[in-house]
């Protein structure tokens, strides 16, 4: 290779890391603006806020109660009390006083509760009988969400909500125990309005799980482009609702739930075209609102036509009326629910905790003599001799003198042989006979009593090895 080409092919390779190190630089070093979102505080706070701007600007006056404890029903404000985010869970006495309040002409919002196994069984086999009949035309629709349930607990994948697998539970098993629960939703039990799971067909969840599949590898994929089949399936998820006051039919989303109607209600003054998803109702002046759906949360609002639904259902009242809005379900303190429904068990409970006490407590009265005091054990009374003579004048020489005759008489009785020798040769052999040092058994049999711990304590240990020897 010629240095021309080694030139060029040198330049071809420098240009080739410029260009990536600009790049590089680019792509990494480089400060850019990115949109990031966070949800603002207020939002966070009131599930429904950006409804209250909206009625704002439109002329309402809002107020925002965190529960419907918090408001006095007998002071609330003429207009309307939305409530559309909470399942049906109100008191008796609460419920009569909003129905008095809905009969001035204001105007309730609110979702009901979900239908217990009972009630869809009865509910059931009112709709099958009203078909066998074929008088009444709205039989079929609103038999639907109750002959859905056994296909929705074995073919729906995604219905894992724990409510809709206790009522679907319910509705198969045994539905006595039901008959004995405390009503949660009078309103509703007023209109014979439940809520109940919506169950997509088993063609149209294939299909949507097939489009899910295919979107995430096709970018840009719009509904739009599915197949007829699919697109038939995403007509099922919105409803048509036409409205006082507004100039067009407005769509709304159908969403999971949908409502039923039990035998003997009445009829809605006017509802969305399936008559699932928003049912109005007349009381006196007023009108109750009961909806399948929360079409008025901060997110929710800016779907389809939901603004203009919440716009329309507001102005039942009258323009620039005034809206309450609850955020919260009313939730007891766990002290008061025990007391509601243990309050029996509680009160013996309570008895039996005073009666313990009464027997714990300290009594008034004479004081008792003392108890005589226990008799000390034999090793304190050594112990405690052995403590006193050893500071005692005289006293160590004492207890190694016992030791010593104890250790000569036993070595008497079991080797007599050895006290026949002299008295020198006598250590000698014991230390032989016991493998210890002479010098030691020496001490220990003729020494004076040592004055420290340490040497009295090798003398009285070695006259006790000599006894331990003897005695086997």
């Amino acid at each position: 290779m010629n240095n021309k080409t080694k030139g060029v092919v040198a330049l071809v390779v420098g240009a080739a890391l410029a260009a990536g190190a600009v790049l590089w630089w680019h792509a990494v070093m480089e400060l850019r603006w990115a949109p990031v979102w966070r949800e603002p505080e207020a939002m966070k706070k009131n599930n429904m806020h950006v409804a209250s701007l909206l009625l704002r600007q439109r002329g309402h006056a809002v107020s925002v109660a965190g529960t419907l404890g918090e408001t006095a029903i007998g002071n609330l404000p003429d207009g309307t009390l939305l409530m559309a985010d909470q399942f049906g869970s109100l008191s008796q006495d609460k419920a009569d006083q909003l129905l008095a309040w809905i009969r001035r002409g204001n105007t309730l919002i609110v979702q009901p509760r979900w239908i217990n196994g009972m009630e869809l069984k009865t509910q059931a086999d009112a709709a099958g009988d009203d078909g066998d009949d074929g008088d009444d035309e709205e039989a079929a629709p609103e038999a639907e969400p109750a002959s859905a349930a056994p296909a929705a607990s074995a073919d729906d994948d995604d219905s894992s909500d724990d409510d809709s697998n206790d009522e679907r539970a319910g509705s198969s098993g045994n539905s006595a125990p039901f008959a004995s629960m405390i009503e949660s939703d009078p309103i509703a039990v007023r209109f014979g309005v439940r809520q109940f799971y919506r169950t997509p067909s088993a063609a149209c969840r294939a299909k949507r799980k097939e489009r899910a599949a295919l979107t995430k590898h096709v970018k840009g994929m719009q509904p739009t482009s599915c197949p007829a089949p699919i697109a038939e399936c995403d007509a099922q998820d919105f409803t048509h609702l036409v409205a006082p006051g507004t100039a067009h039919a407005l769509e709304l989303e159908t969403g999971t739930y949908a409502l039923v109607t039990m035998p003997g209600a009445p009829a809605p003054l006017w509802h969305d075209i399936e008559n699932t998803s928003v049912r109005v109702y007349g009381e006196g002046k007023g009108r109750v609102v009961m909806l399948a759906t929360d079409y008025f949360g901060n997110h929710a609002l800016q779907s389809k036509d939901h603004a203009e639904l919440l716009l329309a259902l507001t102005a039942l009242r009258g323009a620039g009326s005034h809206v309450t809005i609850v955020k919260y379900l009313d939730m007891q303190p766990w002290w008061q629910l025990l007391w509601d429904r243990f309050y029996m068990l509680m009160l013996g409970a309570v008895l039996l905790l005073a009666l313990a006490l009464w027997a714990a407590v300290r009594r008034f009265g004479p004081l008792l003599p003392e108890p005589a005091a226990a008799r000390r054990s034999l090793m304190e009374h050594i112990d405690a001799s052995g403590a006193w003579l050893w500071k005692a004048d005289g006293g160590r020489q004492v207890l190694l003198d016992a030791a010593r005759a104890e250790t000569l008489a036993l070595v008497r009785r079991r080797a007599p042989a050895l006290m026949r020798l002299p008295e020198a040769e006598l250590p000698a052999a014991l230390a032989a006979a016991c493998r210890l040092s002479s010098a030691n058994v020496h001490d220990a049999l003729y020494g004076a009593a040592a004055s420290t711990p340490q040497q009295f304590t090798r003398q009285i240990r070695t006259l006790q090895t000599l006894r331990n020897h003897h005695e086997r």
